[in-house]
């Protein structure tokens, strides 16, 4: 929680967090979102690093970064416009390409802080549109604590063709945390592809005075939340309207000094 003390009023800020885990329980799927302001913890998520050739695609093990296992097959590939651009930026993962096989992982560990909440998000491409169910593509997201606990398995399985972007959250319960990527299709039938991982933490929000003014500010977000305000903890939330929701941030919200609102909080849509 921030405070900030202007003309004898205390003004308060925070998220909670058991909000954000309500509201996101049971989210698969969602729309490709504007990301580029998003902080990512995670080391060359989109896969862009080393650049590869558009005629020589390079297998995951050259990958800055990742680590690449497991026992199946995958590529980076430059996007080939109009046949298959990129999800963002110029280069993503084609898991078992030309019917290989399945089974290939990429995983990286990073820092993280017990008891802090964390968005995943990545985005696959598929050419499945459903049938057969035996040809179903998908890519399972683990997150493990150091030390090899599991916090949470996130199984990705698009039924439409196109990309898709998929979420979900974990709570951290060591000072490092790895994510791994896994193929996990029932066959190499189907075309599958991998793009844009991000690990992000939940925004924080800032109080500042301008001239009569309170602004309450967050920065870019992976889903979009609401700023909302009460003149008591106990009381009635209000929607604070204008630049109340973003994916794209950073936001600023001015509230007068007039305004009998002295508490805010995020509630993630």
């Amino acid at each position: 929680m921030k405070q900030l003390i202007l003309n004898g009023k205390r003004f308060r800020s925070w998220i909670i967090p058991s909000l954000l885990l309500i509201t996101l329980i049971g989210l698969t799927e969602c729309c490709p979102i504007a990301n580029a302001q998003i902080f990512n913890i995670l080391s060359n998520g989109g896969f862009e690093v080393p650049e590869v050739q558009l005629t020589d695609p390079q297998p995951t093990s050259v990958l800055s970064g990742w680590v690449a296992g497991g026992n199946g097959d995958a590529w980076v590939v430059v996007n080939n416009p109009p046949a298959l651009p990129a999800y963002e930026g110029n280069q993503f993962i084609a898991l078992h390409p030309s019917r290989t096989p399945t089974g290939a992982t990429l995983s990286q560990t990073f820092q993280t802080s017990i008891g802090q909440v964390y968005y995943v998000s990545f985005a696959t491409w598929t050419d499945f549109d459903g049938s057969p169910e035996s040809s179903q593509p998908s890519i399972t997201a683990s997150l493990m604590a150091t030390g090899g606990s599991v916090l949470t398995n996130y199984l990705c399985a698009p039924k439409t063709p196109g990309w898709t972007n998929s979420i979900f959250v974990f709570t951290a319960t060591a000072a490092t945390t790895s994510i791994i990527l896994e193929d996990t299709s029932a066959n190499n039938l189907t075309d599958i592809a991998l793009d844009e991982v991000i690990v992000a933490s939940p925004p924080t929000l800032s109080i500042s005075q301008t001239n009569a003014a309170v602004n309450v500010s967050w920065p870019a977000t992976l889903v979009p939340f609401q700023l909302q305000a009460s003149s008591s903890v106990d009381g009635e939330w209000t929607l604070i309207s204008a630049n109340s929701v973003t994916n794209t941030g950073p936001v600023v919200a001015t509230i007068p000094l007039s305004s009998n609102n002295m508490y805010f909080r995020l509630v993630q849509q």
